[in-house]
């Protein structure tokens, strides 16, 4: 590639970063057109000039209201657009969707192209947007455990990894306040008060092992970066930050995340980015080694744990003591990790605001600047392996007892790939498909086997005992405070490489630890259907 063929971003804005809900009567159209006039008054172009558009999470500003180009043409003035695109997936995509506008400029499909992200959480609160989705078949099987949005999820991941590598909530706790200390003196930011220690394990914890600072901020907002060749960016207002390289995919093994949980050990207790990681590094000739600052999605502290290792910061199982180092600290740190404070302490606009800041970094004009080359080998040498520690939590029991969200208000939904399951729980029977031909099994069920493509399929019906692979403990919802519920990521006895996200129940959640085996029972939920949910296997566990 001649450098006459490489791209820039010349151009970012961003709105005002509002609380959740606090951004109206504005409305998301407003809030996108702010940000993108900002970004090309900034740039110094005319809005006029903007040819080309590019989205993430499918064009989606959160998970309920939706981007338009067209709007944007007749809102704008825009006169003519020849490239418009959007990548699937949520706020992963947001570094990724870089990559359109790079390709559409490289294929001479466009000149000038916007990439924006919005946000506003007015009609729905992104942290429990799992629990307020219409079931589908595929949620049906996750929705009821009452594991109700996304940090929720990620908490039974984290789980896992605490279990596997002997992780500490200190290494969270040192994510969060890190980003806090990096946001204290950015003017925008939504956190700019120091948080200690102390405040970090008083706070109340929403899906254990994750407490309220763990979880990213609930933002309204909207973020606009402009790219165009680097040629056209000589001639603009600030240094260019060149696009060396952009990547967005991943593996099978990680599929659907938490989504679904259907991954194995080692990509379970992961981010899902290291073959993203190895594409990137191949593409811009680079390694870990390489980076002064890390712009990492940070919804949740232990994913910046997870990505550290998913992009060689250091190895697999290390997160952990590598962070507990002060590795990631802006002062003193090997690696700087999102000195603008992240979506923890800054702002969440589903990624948007790392690219703003990756744009600032580059320009040299970032608050918290970072110096290119800084020294490394401290920290690294601190990263040492963790060994393997006790399942974390536990201790004396308590007079709760886990359940599940009222029965009545739950409810599923079938296809005919999913209702054999469901019909055989109405009988009070645990069933499981396996494909006819090469005999995988499959959960959820779906029309085609992974492994080999046929739509062959016998249902199977199991003993009915399971083993906890991992788990959360959500001491009550918003919306139904009373029930203690314990989610549970189950490998079936006689359904070997799949899982069942379910509840364990008539237990006292903190007896509750990886490897305890349960045993199926069915509740009647909503419109007369059986919910499958499992007890401790006598002698197992103490009795609540």
């Amino acid at each position: 590639m001649s450098a006459t063929d490489e791209v820039a971003i010349v151009g970012v804005g961003a709105t005002p970063y509002y609380f959740r809900g606090e951004s109206y009567p504005q409305t998301i159209t407003e809030l996108a057109g702010k940000a993108i006039l900002a970004a090309c008054e900034d740039a110094g172009i005319s809005v006029t000039q903007i040819d080309g558009f590019a989205y993430y999470s499918e064009a989606g500003a959160g998970y309920g209201d939706k981007m338009d180009t067209a709007t944007f043409m007749e809102t704008l003035g825009i006169p003519e657009v020849t490239f418009s695109a959007a990548l699937t997936s949520g706020g992963g995509g947001s570094a990724g969707s870089i990559g359109l506008p790079r390709a559409a400029i490289l294929a001479g499909d466009a000149t000038h192209v916007v990439t924006v992200m919005a946000l506003q959480q007015r009609k729905q609160r992104l942290g429990t947007i799992f629990g307020a989705s219409a079931p589908s078949p595929q949620s049906s099987f996750l929705q009821p455990s009452g594991l109700v949005g996304p940090g929720h999820l990620m908490s039974v991941l984290t789980r896992r990894h605490m279990h596997l590598y002997g992780t500490r909530r200190e290494a969270f706790a040192e994510i969060a306040m890190s980003s806090r200390e990096n946001a204290l003196d950015r003017p925008n930011a939504q956190k700019r008060t120091p948080l200690t220690s102390e405040e970090y394990f008083g706070a109340r914890m929403i899906a254990e092992p994750l407490c309220l600072f763990d979880f990213c901020l609930e933002t309204d907002g909207a973020v606009a970066v402009v790219t165009t060749s680097l040629e056209r960016a000589r001639d603009l207002r600030h240094p260019p930050a060149r696009v060396v390289a952009a990547a967005h995919g991943g593996r099978r093994e990680w599929g659907r995340a938490f989504a679904w949980y259907g991954m194995l050990d080692p990509y379970f207790a992961s981010s899902g980015h290291a073959p993203v990681a190895e594409h990137l590094y191949r593409r811009a000739g680079v390694g870990p080694a390489d980076i002064d600052v890390a712009l990492i999605y940070d919804h949740f502290s232990p994913m910046v744990l997870m990505q550290l290792e998913d992009y060689g910061f250091c190895a697999r199982g290390e997160g952990g003591p590598f962070v507990e180092s002060g590795a990631i600290r802006y002062h003193g740190g090997s690696i700087p990790v999102n000195t603008h404070g992240g979506q923890l302490s800054e702002a969440y606009i589903i990624g948007m605001t790392h690219v703003k800041e990756a744009v600032e970094q580059i320009r040299g004009t970032a608050i918290n600047q970072v110096a290119r080359g800084r020294a490394r080998a401290r920290h690294r040498r601190a990263c040492g392996a963790a060994g393997q520690r006790p399942d974390p939590g536990g201790g004396a029991m308590s007079a709760v007892v886990a359940q599940t969200l009222p029965p009545e208000s739950i409810r599923i939904t079938t296809d005919s790939w999913t209702e054999p399951f469901w019909l055989a729980s109405r009988d009070e029977r645990l069933v499981a498909p396996r494909c006819a031909a090469c005999g995988a099994f499959r959960l959820p069920p779906t029309p085609f086997c992974p492994e080999c493509q046929s739509q062959a399929v016998e249902w199977v019906e199991l003993s009915g005992r399971a083993t906890v692979f991992s788990y959360s403990i959500v001491r009550g919802l918003p919306e139904h405070p009373e029930p203690t519920l314990v989610p549970v990521v189950l490998e079936l006895a006689g359904a070997p490489g799949v899982h069942l996200v379910s509840n364990a129940v008539d237990v006292d959640p903190d007896v509750v630890r990886i490897g305890t085996t349960l045993e199926v029972g069915f509740v009647e939920i909503a419109d007369g259907w059986k919910l499958p949910v499992f007890r401790p296997a006598e002698g197992d566990v103490p009795p609540p």
